[in-house]
């Protein structure tokens, strides 16, 4: 069996119950994220969706959703806190930069909740638009307006700028390894002009700091591991460091 064919079977239930839910009111599911990206990782990777609704949602949506996912993860138990649904409007995803919408997002680690989503989505939009899948709806550029490539860069940079500030909000070792990977995947995106899988920018920052090869080798591995797999003082204390060097060279390139 391939790593992804569980993921790839679990793509129609999930588009069936959005549909059945919504039915006419849903414009169109788009896939992204790890899944298309090289990225998978079975067992412990997330399913990523875009779910473009004809108006906007409001609280009253949050309880029938929260109980579609709940039915999803009762049938499914191995799927549980595995998959990431964010529902906006077509009007709020075609005037993003210009306008502020609800969206209510299902992700792991954080139950289904409504918040609100403007530019700062930017990143999300521009993956989903030049790289997602539409499951359902017509192509997702059909939704999502241009978004220069130079647009996403900027957001990218302002985004890693509060790098440095990310461990003191790690508390398990699976955090620990967002920060190190997705640090390095920015500046891969920086430095390269395109965006690529984890386990790609890994090896291309390992090369570009190969003192630091060791630490990425153990953000690798704790992307499987337990959320209960706290890290220690050493382990935070060599993170904040590589942080450190990461944002530097990040402010480096911009001058």
């Amino acid at each position: 069996m391939q790593a992804t064919d569980a993921a790839n079977a679990m793509l129609p239930i999930l588009t069936s119950a959005i549909a059945s839910r919504f039915g006419d009111e849903l414009v169109g599911l788009y896939l992204f994220g790890s899944l298309i990206s090289g990225d998978f990782l079975p067992g412990v990777s997330d399913i990523d969706l875009l779910a473009v609704i004809t108006r906007d949602l409001n609280d009253a949506d949050v309880a029938p959703l929260a109980a579609l996912h709940a039915g999803i993860v009762r049938d499914h138990p191995e799927w549980d806190d595995r998959i990431e649904v964010a529902y906006l409007s077509a009007d709020g995803l075609r005037d993003f930069r210009s306008r502020i919408s609800p969206l209510i997002i299902i992700s792991p680690g954080e139950p289904l909740h409504l918040i609100d989503a403007g530019p700062d989505w930017l990143m999300n939009w521009y993956l989903v638009r030049s790289a997602g899948i539409a499951l359902a709806g017509p192509p997702p550029r059909d939704l999502i307006p241009p978004i220069a490539t130079a647009e996403y860069h900027q957001t990218v940079q302002e985004h890693l700028s509060s790098a440095e500030n990310w461990i003191a909000r790690a508390t398990s070792r699976k955090p620990g390894s967002y920060a190190v990977l997705t640090s390095g995947r920015g500046l891969y995106t920086l430095r390269i002009g395109e965006h690529a899988s984890k386990a790609q920018t890994a090896a291309w920052m390992q090369a570009q700091f190969p003192e630091w090869a060791d630490l990425i080798d153990c953000a690798l591995a704790w992307r499987g591991m337990p959320e209960d797999q706290e890290l220690t003082a050493e382990d935070r204390a060599e993170i904040a460091r590589y942080l450190s060097i990461v944002t530097a060279a990040i402010r480096s390139d911009s001058d």
